[in-house]
């Protein structure tokens, strides 16, 4: 009976430390199968990644070849084996004909295009951007509020921008100067004109308002590079609407018009605008610009910003004065690609032909 009673306490001990040793067993199996799964997906977003990297290389040197070899009309970016006027004489550069629009250019006002290998771009002219060191205080509020900052909370932030980039140390009211940088723990005032709009962050209390810096909203439409009047045939919705004081509405027809037909003199624009100095419009694009590339099924996207140098002595004819990536935002990620025939790297570029 003893033995019988010990033979049946071993079986029982037995089965217990196989049953642990199973569930441990388990237990290893469970996390060397999730190891094993993390980094296979690890393995498989870097390779991804670096397919990424590589489209975006891709199509950033296509873009540069064409920015560099084609030339620019009203319309925007012109392609190769698009039928363009030719130069014969001193009188057609003066005539303007070589700037009408072609038809079928690379918009230059952050519509979407196909790039490389599933790469979205699009080319930003910086002219139609508003400069935050030479924009009116009534452009800047409008704009402020079009990104929701309250009423009252506009003014100051305004007069702390001119105080941030102003030669002197007088106080503006509302504004802001050394002692006040110093109390908030902040770097002093550089009293110089802002070299990127990024550097707005760093105006007292502008870092308080995320509204303009999620979506990258603040950046996205301004610029450093930019003149003082936007250029209407590239300028954005908002861009539209704050400096120019127009309803959503009247700017969003100004963009279908510009689209069907760029402006090429103020005569039409007068049904919308009214200008103190005509002079001073300008409506071709300039030789600074923003490429945006992303993948809609990346993280991140890349923004480069160049200026065109088709005169420099021995450089390149370009010069990127900086680029940065960003996390995908949702406003490019919602862009529908603009119906060209092919990606601009793969098409046969005769495709585009008028």
């Amino acid at each position: 009976m003893e033995a019988c009673l010990i033979n049946n306490k071993n079986h029982g001990f037995v089965l217990v430390t196989v049953l642990w040793f199973l569930f441990i067993l388990t237990l290893i199996i469970g996390f060397f199968a999730t190891w094993v799964q993390r980094e296979l997906d690890t393995a498989q977003q870097l390779q991804a990644d670096t397919q990424y990297q590589i489209a975006y290389h891709d199509t950033r040197a296509t873009l540069l070849y064409l920015l560099s070899t084609q030339r620019f009309t009203f319309a925007g970016l012109t392609l190769p084996g698009m039928v363009v006027p030719t130069i014969t004489s001193i009188d057609d550069l003066d005539s303007g004909t070589l700037n009408l629009p072609i038809g079928g250019e690379i918009a230059v006002d952050d519509q979407a295009y196909k790039g490389c290998s599933g790469v979205l771009f699009s080319l930003q002219d910086a002219r139609g951007l508003i400069n935050p060191n030479f924009a009116s205080e009534n452009a800047l509020m409008r704009l402020l509020a079009l990104f929701g900052v309250e009423a009252e909370q506009r003014g100051p932030l305004v007069a702390k921008l001119q105080d941030y980039i102003d030669t002197d140390d007088l106080f503006r009211i509302n504004g802001a100067e050394r002692d006040e940088y110093e109390e908030a723990g902040l770097l002093s005032p550089t009293n110089r004109f802002l070299r990127t709009s990024m550097e707005a962050k760093s105006v007292l209390d502008w870092a308080n308002y995320p509204q303009l810096w999620q979506a990258d909203a603040w950046p996205r439409l301004t610029s450093t590079s930019a003149f003082t009047i936007p250029n209407v045939n590239t300028a954005p919705l908002l861009i539209l609407q704050a400096y120019f004081g127009l309803s959503q509405e009247t700017a969003q027809l100004m963009i279908e018009m510009r689209r069907q037909q760029p402006f090429m003199d103020i005569t039409k624009l007068n049904n919308f605008i009214e200008f103190n100095n005509p002079e001073d419009v300008l409506l071709f694009p300039s030789s600074d610009l923003r490429l945006s590339l992303w993948h809609p099924k990346a993280n991140y996207m890349q923004q480069w910003h160049i200026s065109m140098t088709p005169f420099a002595h021995q450089q390149t004819p370009w010069q990127v004065n900086f680029a940065y990536n960003l996390p995908l935002e949702t406003v490019y990620a919602q862009y529908v690609p603009n119906a060209l025939s092919q990606d601009i790297c793969n098409a046969s570029f005769s495709t585009y032909s008028q």
